[in-house]
């Protein structure tokens, strides 16, 4: 065979050798999400028009694909505020803020939801803290 058809054969596998690799199967570990909340802290308190700093540190032992960020009122249900971010890394800095317009004494919750690579699998975290007028 000459150099040209050999190297035609070689670039012509390894297309086929990188498609053929398999799928990562492995079911995911959602204990192993870490969420590590800094701002807010647990039943802080906060008043309208104060503004409240969201920050956490955020791992898993794989590949994170996103991170959702919610605060729902917890008497009513109602979503006051959402982020998401779309990523590929196994740790983040959440960094994120709201200005509560709140008039009523009420039970806030937030919600950080971590999805993990090549599943549909998530972990969702959460604090509470309060909002006072």
């Amino acid at each position: 065979m000459n150099k040209n058809f050999k190297n035609l054969l070689v670039f012509a596998w390894i297309p086929l050798a990188i498609s053929c690799q398999k799928r990562d199967t492995t079911p995911a570990d959602l204990s192993k999400v870490t969420v590590t909340f800094i701002t807010p802290a647990p039943q802080q308190v906060y008043h309208k028009g104060d503004t409240v700093q969201i920050s956490a540190n955020v791992s898993y032992t794989s590949e994170i694909t996103g991170i959702g960020v919610q605060i729902i009122d917890s008497a009513t249900g109602s979503l006051l505020f959402e982020n998401d971010h779309d990523l590929h890394t196994d740790h983040f800095a959440l960094s994120e803020s709201w200005v509560d317009t709140l008039s009523e004494n009420t039970t806030l919750r937030l919600i950080v939801t971590v999805f993990v690579a090549n599943t549909s699998a998530k972990a969702e975290r959460s604090i509470y803290f309060r909002s006072l007028p």
